[in-house]
């Protein structure tokens, strides 16, 4: 059967053509996998990020805490040396020692 282009096969009353409806199904399957893999892509993406924004986080949270933990073991040390000064009649090194711990407290 040679059909020309312009030429329309007839069509029962009761007969549907599923040419068109295979070929829209392949076409939305496509789809639909290709927004699944977008899906799954996104989902690693965000995960990668997630992990490098958690790990970066726990890096500062660290950094702050070792700095805290040095700035209360400077405290302790002028504390200290606070403490022996005391029982020297040099009033002008305490008053520099107290200014320090001051100046610390507040940091």
């Amino acid at each position: 059967m040679n059909l020309k282009k312009e030429e329309v096969i007839p069509v029962e009353p009761n007969h549907v053509d599923l040419t068109f409806c295979f070929e829209e199904r392949v076409v939305l399957e496509e789809a639909i996998n290709k927004l699944n893999y977008i899906k799954d892509l996104k989902e690693i993406t965000s995960s990668n990020s997630a992990n490098a924004m958690s790990k970066s986080i726990g890096q500062q949270i660290d950094n702050l805490m070792r700095n805290q933990q040095k700035l209360e073991k400077e405290f302790e040390d002028l504390i200290v040396q606070k403490t022996k000064k005391v029982e020297l009649v040099d009033q002008k090194s305490i008053n520099e020692l107290i200014n320090r711990i001051e100046v610390n407290n507040y940091n």
